[in-house]
């Protein structure tokens, strides 16, 4: 009989009075118990450490004061005492079945080091049934972060080995991270929305001028490296350029995008330019685009559907 791995939820917080105990509620209900369950609060100065508290010794708290997402998990990290990590924010919410279908996923792919899967901002949309198994490589994760932290699978040893999450990425700590373990491995994809995601508009993830600037350090540091050819990392500084562009535009933000426009030349020459634009940049234009039509689509389906109802 297969044992089941051991797992720990590390669950990060900050002044999420308001979204903590669903968090936490999430965990305890995994259908396959976890072995642990920390909480790490990062200095709240709301109600939020009084709630946590409330489950006694059903969790273990960790009052931290590092201010930053990736301290905050890092002071999880290393209190775990099993074979897997699964973070989660204080403000998503796991399917019950989650820990159990990425377990199941893990014992067949022994070799990958991370078993993520995808997320929903619907909560009624969650739900464990895996459509497709996605393997990702660290080559496809330097294009666009594949996954969310909180949709995240973590063997405990490999932290070991490329380290803890680096406070001085923070807003792309995330995906430096998931760059790093899959450069030493891979990651695997399971095509099913098994977490619930609020999307914080206060979040320090949504400070897009920081997040270009960590992005540009951490591409310094693997253009130095020996991983990726130059080629390949010239191509990610202008596609990475160009997408913020894209951003820029969509959000009307006219002080970034004058600031993206008047540094373009910086992040590559026209040669790296023009392969970044129809090798990476139009296609995840012409992806939004059919995105968007496909929800417009839906909505004028069900406008007119309802419409249909109150006319009979």
């Amino acid at each position: 009989m297969t044992q089941i791995p051991s797992v720990s939820a590390v669950i990060t917080c900050f002044n999420s009075e308001d979204t903590i105990q669903a968090a936490i509620d999430s965990a305890l209900r995994q259908s396959v118990a976890l072995d642990q369950i920390i909480v790490v609060d990062d200095g709240s100065h709301d109600n939020s450490v009084k709630l946590i508290k409330e489950y006694g010794d059903r969790i273990l708290l960790v009052e931290s004061h590092s201010q930053s997402p990736s301290g905050a998990r890092n002071a999880g990290i290393e209190r775990c005492m099993s074979h897997f990590i699964a973070f989660l924010d204080g403000d998503d919410v796991w399917h019950e079945d989650k820990t159990k279908t990425q377990l199941a996923a893990a014992l067949l792919n022994p070799h990958c080091d991370v078993i993520a899967c995808d997320w929903s901002r619907d909560l009624e949309k969650i739900n464990c049934e895996v459509a497709q198994e996605v393997r990702v490589y660290a080559a496809d994760i330097a294009v666009i972060n594949k996954f969310q932290t909180s949709t995240a699978l973590v063997k405990r040893e490999v932290f070991d080995m490329v380290g803890n999450f680096d406070p001085d990425t923070d807003v792309a700590e995330d995906w430096d991270m998931w760059l790093r373990i899959a450069k030493h491995g891979s990651a695997l994809i399971l095509r099913a929305p098994m977490v619930f995601y609020r999307d914080n508009v206060k979040g320090v993830s949504k400070n897009v001028s920081l997040l270009r600037k960590q992005i540009a350090t951490i591409l310094a540091r693997e253009y130095t490296s020996d991983y990726f050819s130059r080629e390949f990392i010239s191509i990610l500084r202008a596609w990475h350029h160009q997408r913020f562009i894209v951003a820029a535009l969509l959000s009307h933000d006219v002080a970034e995008l004058e600031d993206l426009i008047k540094t373009l030349g910086s992040s590559g020459s026209p040669k790296y330019q023009i392969k970044a634009f129809f090798r990476l940049t139009l296609p995840f234009l012409f992806q939004r685009f059919s995105r968007h039509a496909k929800a417009l689509q839906d909505k004028s389906i069900r406008l007119v559907t309802a419409m249909t109802k109150v006319e009979l």
